[in-house]
């Protein structure tokens, strides 16, 4: 269970809350790699969270061109960003620096709506 709470000031005040919740990669006893299935609805990404090691290698993949959808990853913990959509990214590997959640968005390009199949491998 979750709660959020909202303070405002001394006025009435207009906002939008976000909330974005990742789906957990789950990989099977002994298997190093996992691929997923989805669509982007309302041509918003779809967001996935794996748990890595540093050290460990991370292999991302998305079965679409880079103008139908992209791939953004970044550190949970670090902030810091490993691939970026918007540079259009669809295969993305690297030898891990920290151990942490990695964030995976599959991010479809214009607003599309967008079936897709992402493959995960940490190694």
């Amino acid at each position: 269970d979750y709660y959020f709470g909202l303070t405002g000031g001394g006025s009435a005040q207009n906002f939008t809350l976000n909330l974005i919740i990742a789906a957990r990669i789950q990989f099977g006893a002994g298997q190093t790699k996992v691929t997923l299935s989805g669509q982007t609805v309302g041509g918003y990404a779809v967001t996935y969270v794996a748990r890595a090691s540093a050290g460990q290698k991370m292999d991302v993949e998305v079965d679409t061109s880079p103008d139908v959808a992209a791939l953004t990853i970044w550190g949970f913990t670090d902030g810091q960003p490993y691939a970026r959509a918007q540079n259009g990214v669809t295969d993305f590997s690297m030898t891990l620096p920290s151990t942490q959640d990695y964030i995976i968005e599959v991010v479809p390009q214009g607003g599309q709506v967008v079936n897709f199949k992402v493959s995960v491998r940490i190694k």
